[in-house]
């Protein structure tokens, strides 16, 4: 039972994040860095919502590392040649860290009403 609670969390944070960069990267010449980094922080938001900040953190830091090893040139390296990159990154990793922080103080903050499950097996009968 113990390797399944950090399975799930690994393949979310992880794994995830490199089949999306997989699933783009036939089509990188169609699309800009930027509209990759805007697909891997949809992944991030998911992440933050469904699972809790830490993981969307390190969600976070593997777009940005998996975006800059595929579709910034030179191709398969993290050197960045051009500064508009290094920006765009830090911009991503700042957005994607505010996500996961807003996310996290959301479920903290949302408490569910004691007369939802009520009303829910009311309309659900």
């Amino acid at each position: 039972m113990g390797i399944n609670k950090w399975l799930k969390p690994l393949l979310l944070t992880t794994i995830a994040p490199i089949f999306i960069v997989l699933a783009i990267f036939p089509v990188r010449e169609w699309l800009t860095t930027t509209d990759i980094v805007m697909l891997q922080l949809l992944w991030v938001a998911w992440v933050a919502v469904r699972q809790n900040a830490a993981l969307a953190g390190i969600t976070t830091l593997v777009s940005v590392a998996c975006t800059d090893w595929f579709f910034v040139l030179p191709y398969f390296t993290f050197h960045i040649e051009k500064i508009e990159y290094l920006v765009t990154f830090t911009v991503m990793l700042i957005v994607g860290l505010m996500i996961s922080k807003l996310a996290g103080e959301l479920s903290k903050t949302f408490v569910i009403p004691s007369y939802m499950p009520a009303i829910h097996d009311v309309y659900m009968s």
